[in-house]
């Protein structure tokens, strides 16, 4: 079956979410704050808008755990803000302190190993209208050379359904953790109004106005 684009394993789920994981707890001040626990956590599907939403951290003063493992490209022409650690969360979380008082981006199916753990964090859940990840991850594919029999996107439509589904239910569950659930369709709609939301969710201060002026509109027509 189709897979995940450039995340390894990323279409299994990693952990019996019944085990509980614990870490030091960190005190991180990024200036804007006196101090704050935990992470911000970003997650969702690929191409639900993840990195959208690590852009309007960033402008908004977010300080976020990045690197440059994956590059720019004309489907991410403004980057996709990752940090490879994330991709090995299953058998290491010993970076996790380093994302203290910061944003870091981690895929849906890997965000289950967050929700077992004892730790504190706020998780902005990025959903998208199906039919359009499928769509935006087929553009993807092809542009590269890859093919996406129908069949597949099916399959896939029923995987994506049962997962965002039990991200949710984890991370609602997970009384360490405040889940706030966020809409590709309502960012562009309403940038200014979602940008708020997000701002009211955070550990930290951040500049909701110019998170809400790096929302591409475009993005609304081409429906990338």
């Amino acid at each position: 079956m189709f897979a995940f684009p450039n995340e390894q394993n990323a279409n299994r789920w990693p952990v019996d979410s019944s085990e509980k994981h614990e870490l030091p707890e960190a005190r991180v001040s990024n200036g804007n704050s006196p101090s704050q626990r935990g992470p911000v956590i970003v997650t969702g599907l690929p191409r639900s808008g993840t990195s959208m939403v690590m852009q309007m951290l960033n402008a908004g003063g977010m300080p976020l755990l990045i690197d440059e493992g994956r590059p720019a490209d004309d489907h991410n022409p403004r980057g996709y803000y990752e940090f490879e650690p994330v991709k090995r969360i299953e058998t290491d979380t010993s970076w996790l302190p380093q994302a203290y008082g910061k944003a870091v981006k981690i895929v849906i199916p890997l965000v289950r190993v967050i929700a077992g753990m004892d730790v504190h964090a706020t998780v902005l859940l990025v959903m998208r209208d199906l039919n359009a990840v499928l769509a935006s991850q087929k553009r993807m594919i092809e542009a590269d050379g890859g093919v996406v029999p129908p069949d597949e996107q099916d399959q896939l439509r029923v995987v994506f359904q049962t997962e965002q589904a039990q991200a949710r239910a984890l991370l609602n569950a997970n009384r360490h953790q405040k889940l706030v659930v966020l809409t590709y369709e309502a960012i562009l709609e309403n940038p200014l109004r979602e940008a708020n939301r997000i701002a009211q969710a955070l550990p930290a201060c951040v500049d909701a106005a110019a998170m809400a002026a790096v929302v591409d509109l475009t993005l609304n027509r081409s429906g990338s």
